[in-house]
């Protein structure tokens, strides 16, 4: 059995229509940003679920996931472990000018 960690997440909730902060500490049996957002769309279901899995469940975010102010991009993408106090950012693409 796999112990809890507790990790700080920084997400827009009210955009996705969801009551709680933008900053919220949640606790995760799970070990990567992977298993850390399945948590949370089995929490939340689609309203979640469709920013980080296709139709299949398969991983495909199409949002910037920072794990400690570094993208996933630059560790091991959905792989990335996750540990106890670590900070998960999601930032929803934008563009301007």
């Amino acid at each position: 059995m796999s112990k809890s960690n507790s990790i700080s997440l920084d997400f827009p909730f009210s955009v996705v229509g969801v009551d709680l902060p933008a900053r919220t500490v949640m606790d995760m049996k799970g070990e990567t940003v992977e298993d850390f957002f399945r948590e949370l769309s089995s929490q939340f279901g689609s309203k979640m679920r469709r920013y980080f899995f296709d139709e299949k469940g398969t991983w495909n975010s199409v949002l910037n996931i920072l794990v400690n102010e570094t993208s996933i991009l630059y560790l091991n993408r959905e792989k990335t472990v996750l540990k106890s106090g670590d900070v998960v950012t999601v930032l929803f693409p934008y563009s301007g000018g």
